[in-house]
Parts: C-alpha cells; structure tokens; sequence
C-alpha cells in the first residue's frame, strides 16, 4: 500500500461518540501530518510570515508608531496573502480525505465548489453580523449593560442563530467530500436530520472548540507575553525611561510568531480530520434510522 494512501477512507463506517470523533481525527491528524507538512510547508510557511508582519504592523500601531498608507496597503496585501495560503494548506488536506493526497508542492487554483461553499458560508455570517450591527445602530443612545432588555434580546437572538448554524458543519464537509451533488442538495437533504442528531454535532464541536483552543491558547501565549512586554517597554521610553529591551526584539517577535503560528494552523487543520469523522458518524446514524 502507498505511504500517500489515507486508508481509512476505505474503512466500514463506524458509530462513534463526540469524544470518539475529536479522537480519531486528533490521531489521524498526526498519523498524517508529514505527508500533509510535506504537500504544503511553502504555503504554511508564508501563511505565518504574513501573519506575524500584520501582528508586527499592528504593535507598531498601538504602541505610537503613528499608521501610513503604506503599512495600510501591505497589512492588507499580507492578509490576503495570508488566506490565500491557508486555504492552500486546507485544500491540500480536502484532497487527502477525497484519496487523492498530493505527491508534491502544488498550487492549486479554487474550484467552484468551494468558491460558492465560501460565498454560501459567508452569507449566513452576515445574518448574526446584521443583527449586531443593527441592535448596535438602533440602541446606539441608550447604555448597554447585561440588565438592558435591547442588550439581552440582542444576545438571545444571535444566540439562537448561532445554535440553529451547527448543522452546517456536518453540510459543509458533506459537500467538500461528496461532488456529485450540489451544495443546495446537501443543505435541503442533511439540514432536518441534522437537527435529529444536533446533540451528537453540538457537543462533537464544542469538545473540539475546547481542546483546539486551549491548545492554541497555550500555544499563542509567549507571543502574547512578549506583544505586552515590549508595548510595556514602548510606553515607558514614552514617559522618559530608558530602553530596555534590544533593538532586535522586533526581529524577535517576527521569528518566533512565524514559529508559533505554523505550528498553529498545521494544529487547525485537525479540525477537517474531525469534521470527517463526525461527518462519517453522521451517515452512518441516518442509513441505520433508514
């Protein structure tokens, strides 16, 4: 068998829990990680880069560094660039579940499909977004505290759209995995049994959204130390102190927030592997109710 087979697509569906579902894509993530790392460093590597120089631009701001159009256009050049390469090391992950796992370093170009699952999946980001932005237009005058009836009804409502969007999750990776159906088909056919199996979903994601982000919490955390740190250091040379930080610290901060957020997004991809799983528990439920 090719070491760049994914095999376990192959495998009977099996009935797994939550817990079982954040498992086995936690560990088929890192069975797979070096063919992923190997299909897809170049990508993950500038997707960091960017993402620490926007960091950077964005510390530069806040500690007084003054904002141009020049640093404006490339924070905006660099998070372009930045999601245009997560989305390059997503796909490559998309293509090891769909059993075609790249042998190299590809660029790939964006399909339709995931052109309009993008476009769908943005649309129904607005709704919550517009709910907010109009409570916020509409009660702008009054004080917003958690007794406010404005404020709760707000929170309630988007609450409630929030809850009512977990079934998209199980429809998006249906329509990424299974391409012979368009994504309308998959909402209209998965959305109600979804509500049927909403407590095996929920909780799958909200064990995931913990352990990720923990994860990522803990990962994150030295960078955010030092942000602080030299925020602290740019406040008091400010007020008359004296420097006490290196003049490298800048190039420090780029380096190991490059390190840190690599690392980072390899870590996030563990969350198709997941979807798989509990996208594969999700048919199986619904073929032994039929």
């Amino acid at each position: 068998m090719s070491k760049y087979n994914f095999s376990e697509q192959n495998a009977a569906p099996v009935q797994l829990s939550a817990g079982g579902c954040v498992r086995m894509g936690i560990r088929e993530t890192a069975k797979q990680i070096k063919t992923h790392l190997v299909a897809s460093w170049p990508f993950a590597l500038l997707f960091a880069l960017s993402w620490a120089l926007v960091f950077r631009i964005s510390v530069h701001i806040v500690s007084g560094g003054g904002i141009s159009v020049l640093l404006g256009v490339a924070a905006v050049f660099l998070s372009l660039l930045s999601v245009s390469c997560a989305w390059q090391v997503g796909a490559t992950k998309v293509l090891c579940l769909q059993q075609m796992p790249p042998r190299r370093i590809v660029w790939r170009p964006i399909c339709r499909r995931e052109l309009l699952l993008t476009l769908f999946l943005a649309l129904f980001a607005l709704l919550p977004i517009g709910v907010l932005v109009g409570s916020h237009l509409l009660f702008s005058g009054k004080s917003a505290t958690l007794l406010n009836v404005p404020f709760i009804a707000t929170l309630a409502i988007v609450s409630l759209i929030l809850l009512l969007y977990v079934p998209l999750f199980v429809i998006a990776m249906g329509y990424l995995l299974d391409t012979s159906h368009s994504f309308f088909h998959h909402f209209w056919d998965n959305y109600v049994k979804g509500l049927r199996h909403y407590g095996l979903i929920f909780s799958t994601l909200l064990l995931m959204s913990i352990i990720i982000g923990l994860f990522l919490m803990l990962l994150l955390l030295p960078c955010v130390v030092l942000t602080l740190a030299h925020l602290q250091s740019m406040q008091g040379l400010i007020l008359g102190d004296k420097v006490i930080f290196p003049a490298f610290l800048p190039v420090l901060e780029v380096v190991l927030m490059t390190g840190i957020f690599f690392v980072a997004l390899y870590v996030a991809t563990s969350i198709i592997h997941i979807g798989k799983k509990l996208h594969d528990t999700f048919k199986h439920r619904i073929s032994i109710s039929q």
